[in-house]
């Protein structure tokens, strides 16, 4: 049986036979806590990261041809994501130079203009950039950037009112 793989924005649907699917499901899990296993039996050992029918998420995508190139199998790829190329660089030019802190014009640091670039060329990435680094500025030309509707989930109070104080300026 060929293996089929369409891609979305959000989830990937992998068309293969049930051994293929049986070996990534293997290869693709992770063991759930030991300790709340035994004071809640309902809790299963594994948490799949690809479901039996072949549904996983996007971001894995990567990981699941790794595995598929590792036995050697033959698939056939369909993106059907709605972003697949990076923004025009002139226009992410154009913007950067209205970009303004303090009414001032944006200046990117060399390491900075390098994470955009990157951030520009992929639709998913963890940026790791050191404490005052700029990543709020780093996020904010990406997404002046890409120029699309963007959810910032921030998981303390203080956090957010620092990036939103940054972002105003």
């Amino acid at each position: 049986m060929s293996i089929h793989v369409e891609v979305g924005d959000l989830k990937t649907n992998l068309s293969a036979d049930a051994d293929t699917l049986q070996y990534l499901r293997k290869n693709l899990r992770l063991e759930t806590d030991y300790y709340a296993r035994q004071h809640n039996p309902h809790i299963p050992k594994y948490n799949y990261l690809i479901s039996k029918g072949g549904k996983f998420y996007t971001g894995l995508l990567p990981r699941v041809l790794q595995y598929l190139d590792k036995k050697k199998l033959d698939y056939s790829v369909n993106d059907n994501r709605s972003i697949k190329e990076s923004p025009d660089m002139e226009m992410v030019k154009l913007n950067l130079q209205t970009m303004r802190i303090d009414g001032n014009p944006l200046e990117l640091r060399d390491y900075q203009l390098d994470a955009l670039i990157e951030g520009l060329h992929h639709t998913r990435g963890i940026f790791d950039v050191a404490t005052g680094g700029g990543k709020s500025i780093i996020m904010a030309s990406l997404i002046l950037s890409w120029n699309k509707k963007t959810l910032v989930v921030i998981d303390s109070k203080d956090l957010a009112t620092q990036l939103r104080d940054e972002l105003s300026e």
